[in-house]
């Protein structure tokens, strides 16, 4: 019986140039995980005040209250802000200035409200999800 021998030839050293490539994107890739975590809060950082409390009304009348609308078909309005908050990313009931959004409840959909810098509610510097675009 004639056998076959394999010849096997031995692994090639790592190039120092692959090395160096494995290491770069392992590097990039723990970058972008840390930018996942991290970011979204550092940009509200740099973000105004205003920019963040116009996004958070917008997300909470125009994404959290549909999606929470479709949970709950037999009932027009939240009970309060509160039960929207599962449904919109921050989870927060905070404007950038401390002070609660306010829920008002129309007779179709809803109207989200910060109260702005002054803190108080029916004055001008009001940040509204139904203002004029």
């Amino acid at each position: 019986m004639l056998s076959r021998e394999v010849i096997v030839p031995p692994p090639k050293p790592v190039s120092t140039l692959s090395a160096m490539l494995l290491v770069t994107g392992l590097v990039v890739a723990g970058v972008l995980a840390v930018g996942a975590v991290v970011g979204p809060r550092l940009m509200c950082h740099g973000a105004s005040k205003i920019d963040v409390a116009r996004a958070t009304v917008d997300r909470l009348a125009y994404e959290a209250y549909p999606a929470w609308l479709t949970d709950h078909p037999d009932r027009p309005c939240p009970p309060s802000l509160a039960a929207l908050l599962p449904y919109e990313s921050s989870r927060s009931a905070m404007d950038p200035w401390d002070t609660t959004y306010t829920l008002i409840c129309r007779d179709v959909g809803i109207t989200v409200v910060s109260a702005g810098g002054d803190g108080k509610l029916g004055t001008d510097d009001d940040i509204r999800s139904d203002r004029a675009p």
